[in-house]
């Protein structure tokens, strides 16, 4: 059986424990982190926990409908068995108060059957169980020059730094060219550094130009075996100087050898894509699922806004 529980009624031990046994134990859908990214958030749980699905709920024109949160790429069903992989029993499940649903499943969970418009999504992995010369050996010709000439830049890699001077670099650069966030979004994102800062679970790494000081920034997530990477800034002068490639090239030396899995969290953007791949990154993939049942109005002004 499949029940819908509203956030108190949530057992936390309980869900962080099928998140953790399931094939996907992702951060996103760990309590701590729902709790940040969708506050109120509600739920599908089947039996004693044995299959989870977060409902991250959000209001629009004074309705109820499913979201996909800021900073959380994949939801969907997390389950202890293969058997709890089925949308078609939990969409029946989600309460009929979500006139709208606007979410992403993860790369574990199958393509809807009916009633839904779905989308495919590229994620991009690449495994760190390798030696750091074996990893360098897969990048491609671009990456490996791009890396060499970062050499004669004299840069440093700095763990000194703020999330605060990170966001400042984001929104003086690539935030100019960029769907204007809302404001809130970047207090969501301070809220998860510094509780995965506390539970040892983040990790903040700058590269500094020796006459521009910090020029690029990263925020890596830790969850079991995968390093997230979560958000990223590039200064102008960090991008003449090729400060990214040298950032996720350390990256990877540091924890090379190691049974991890660093997740560049997309890219359906070509550009970023090739970025990826550059560093070996091989594709996954994971579906979006639409449904709108809002009233005939309502779905009029929204014209134009469905996934295309």
């Amino acid at each position: 059986m499949i029940r819908h529980l509203k956030n108190k009624e949530i057992d936390r031990n309980a869900w962080d424990a099928c998140i953790q046994g399931s094939a996907t134990p992702l951060v996103y859908g760990c309590s701590w982190y729902l709790d940040i990214v969708s506050p109120g958030w509600e739920a599908l749980v089947k039996g004693d926990y044995e299959a989870v699905f977060p409902l991250t709920r959000s209001w629009k024109y004074g309705f109820s409908y499913l979201r996909q949160a800021f900073f959380c790429q994949q939801l969907g069903i997390f389950s202890r068995e293969p058997s709890g992989d089925c949308f078609d029993d939990f969409c029946e499940a989600i309460p009929k108060k979500f006139r709208l649903i606007d979410i992403n499943l993860n790369t574990e969970n199958s393509s809807p059957s009916k009633d839904y418009e779905i989308r495919k999504n590229l994620n991009l992995e690449l495994p760190l169980n390798k030696t750091y010369s074996e990893l360098r050996d897969s990048y491609s010709e671009n990456t490996k020059r791009n890396v060499q000439k970062t050499g004669s830049a004299n840069l440093q890699i700095t763990s000194f730094i703020s999330i605060d001077s990170l966001i400042e670099i984001f929104k003086r650069n690539t935030g100019l060219r960029v769907k204007k966030l809302p404001e809130q979004t970047w207090g969501v994102l301070k809220k998860i550094v510094e509780r995965s800062q506390r539970i040892h679970q983040g990790e903040l790494i700058g590269v500094e130009h020796p006459e521009h000081g910090l020029c690029a920034g990263a925020f890596f997530l830790a969850s079991g075996n995968r390093k997230v990477f979560l958000f990223s800034g590039l200064s102008e002068k960090g991008k003449e100087s090729g400060a990214m490639f040298y950032l996720i090239d350390w990256f990877i030396r540091e924890n090379s050898e190691n049974p991890l899995i660093l997740d560049f969290e997309g890219s359906n953007d070509p550009g970023l894509a090739r970025f990826y791949k550059g560093f070996g990154a091989e594709e996954t993939s994971y579906y979006s699922v639409w449904q709108n049942n809002l009233p005939w109005l309502v779905r009029w002004m929204k014209r134009g806004k469905e996934p295309k």
